[in-house]
């Protein structure tokens, strides 16, 4: 009975369970550390280099001249400019540290986050909302799949294993206590979310720049348009889940069933208010 009931459980219901449950907060505290990290590391170097615009501004600038003056000024303007792409890049980072804290607690862990390895968040991205669309058929068919296995094992490995590993060694090591064994588990787990987080924007820029570098050569061949490539993500989104719901329907499964009826209902009123507009564009430009 025992055995039946473990293979016929779903993710789901695997996420339900308190182990699990115990995972996702030990994930989501580490990447709240690196969320923390991320920022307190951009005030410092805010800090500094305005203390060190000021030093500058007192040593050399201190003259009448405006030869310094407009030294002086430069310099500001400088700092100012690294500034702003600092806070910009920091905010963009703690953005990822959200968005890869809230995929922790999804029913499949780090979904978003895997898919985004995959080279699979152009969806996504053109949707303009995560988890717009689930796994594509191409992954699911093909040898992405195994890859994505591997990413999972990686993720949780290098999330649960390393930090245990890090404490383990800080303890057995000469005059080991238990504190040093604990700073050095949450050291290494600040560091281990820490890159998964540029991991995370790494892979999801490199798809944002690819559909951008497509979208400039279809806009040069004139053959771009927005509308068409919403349409056709709808198309393809609705597709794939109503393969899913017909084997839903025939594995009996009527809960999956009735949250992909839902589904479709959002994805066929999306479909129709994108239809409306490419209506109504054509209707302007036809009075135009």
């Amino acid at each position: 009975e025992l055995e039946a009931r473990v293979l016929a459980a779903s993710v789901r219901d695997m996420q339900r369970s308190y182990f699990l449950g115990a995972l996702a907060l030990w994930h989501s505290y580490g990447i709240w550390l690196a969320a923390c990290v991320d920022v307190a590391v951009a005030m410092i170097l805010l800090v500094r280099w305005h203390v060190g615009w000021l030093r500058y501004s007192m040593v050399t600038c201190g003259s009448s001249s405006s030869a310094f003056g407009f030294s002086c000024a430069l310099q500001f303007f400088a700092i100012f400019a690294r500034s702003f792409l600092l806070i910009a890049f920091t905010s963009d980072i703690a953005r990822f540290c959200f968005w890869l804290g809230r995929d922790t607690w999804r029913d499949d862990a780090f979904e978003a986050y895997r898919r985004a390895l995959l080279g699979q968040a152009k969806a996504e991205m053109e949707m303009g909302a995560l988890y717009a669309v689930g796994w594509s058929l191409k992954v699911i068919n093909s040898s992405l799949r195994w890859l994505d296995l591997l990413f999972q094992i990686a993720i949780y490995a290098s999330f649960d294993a390393v930090p245990l590993l890090c404490g383990l060694s800080a303890y057995s090591a000469a005059h080991g206590t238990l504190g040093s064994a604990a700073a050095a588990g949450f050291q290494a787990l600040t560091i281990v979310s820490a890159v998964h987080v540029m991991l995370f924007f790494a892979a999801w820029t490199a798809t944002d720049v690819g559909l951008k570098v497509v979208g400039f050569q279809r806009a040069l061949r004139g053959k771009c348009d927005f509308l068409v490539d919403a349409t056709r993500c709808l198309k393809e989104s609705m597709r794939e889940e109503l393969l899913r719901a017909r084997e839903n329907e025939q594995n009996g499964d009527l809960k999956d069933e009735l949250l992909l009826e839902a589904a479709f209902q959002f994805h066929a009123s999306a479909h129709g208010a994108l239809q409306r507009a490419a209506t109504t564009k054509q209707k302007r430009k036809f009075v135009d």
